[in-house]
């Protein structure tokens, strides 16, 4: 989350910093996404797991400057690496 809560870099530096991160559908939701109008620009604590998670899936509370932003994980295998699928914000 850190690299996605940069509202100071240009697009090309904040999409190669954070796409990374990213599933291959995530990337299409947020491949137009504009940096500039992100309201988060810092991780201000560690994530706290949400309820349970499975080996492919798990929903995670990050804390950040703006507000915590709820992401949704997910792996295509349980030692695979964890990927961003979708980010919401709850507070």
């Amino acid at each position: 989350m850190a690299a996605f809560a940069r509202p100071d870099l240009d697009y090309a530096a904040w999409w190669e910093g954070f796409s990374p991160f990213l599933t291959d559908m995530a990337r299409g939701t947020y491949g137009t996404v504009d940096p500039a109008n992100l309201t988060a620009s810092a991780v201000t604590g560690d994530p706290v797991l949400e309820g349970e998670e499975t080996p492919y899936l798990a929903w995670v509370q990050v804390p950040t400057d703006a507000g915590v932003l709820r992401v949704l994980l997910s792996r295509t295998a349980a030692d695979g690496p964890w990927l961003v699928e979708r980010i919401e914000e709850i507070s």
